[in-house]
């Protein structure tokens, strides 16, 4: 009980200081150039958190999504067999180059500060919006990072689920 509380008040409070930020060459919808693999993205000073990737799963509903998609529809699960929550922070990156990469934020982003607890074994299912953007969703290869903000194109031991844009 006193996890559960904790995780929603985590998720509540922290999500309300999540920042927004825009790339500042508006050219570029991409941002930062170079990410990490969930691996590398580990410290040993997170070690108390208890990462989405421990206790959920994340899939896309469809493999496939036309090009100039609005938004991407995916299923939540939870793996374990006590309640646990997320919020609303997520990001998306594309495939470039052989590396992801985050898309920008558009200037007048930001997440509400709730949070979704999911029952034991339960399944959720979650409408993401691709507006929230500023790029063109183009035919290539893209993915979800879903987890726990800790600021803007940084997430904790995020949780990633892929789809390909296709004309």
């Amino acid at each position: 009980m006193i996890r559960k509380a904790a995780l929603c008040l985590f998720l509540v409070f922290g999500a309300s200081f999540v920042s927004c930020t825009t790339d500042s060459d508006s050219s570029s919808a991409l941002y930062p150039p170079d990410i990490p693999s969930s691996e590398q993205s580990r410290n040993e000073s997170e070690s108390d958190v208890q990462a989405y990737a421990d206790t959920m799963t994340l899939r896309v509903e469809k493999a496939e999504y036309p090009a100039g998609v609005k938004e991407v529809t995916a299923i939540i699960e939870n793996i374990t067999d006590e309640e646990t929550g997320y919020g609303e922070a997520y990001s998306v990156q594309l495939l470039s180059g052989g590396s992801w990469q985050y898309l920008t934020y558009k200037e007048d982003h930001y997440f509400i500060g709730s949070a979704t607890i999911l029952p034991a074994r339960g399944t959720h299912t979650k409408t993401f919006s691709l507006e929230r953007f500023d790029a063109e969703i183009k035919p290539g290869r893209y993915r979800l990072v879903f987890g726990e903000e800790r600021s803007a194109a940084d997430f904790i031991n995020p949780l990633y689920a892929e789809f390909t844009v296709v004309e």
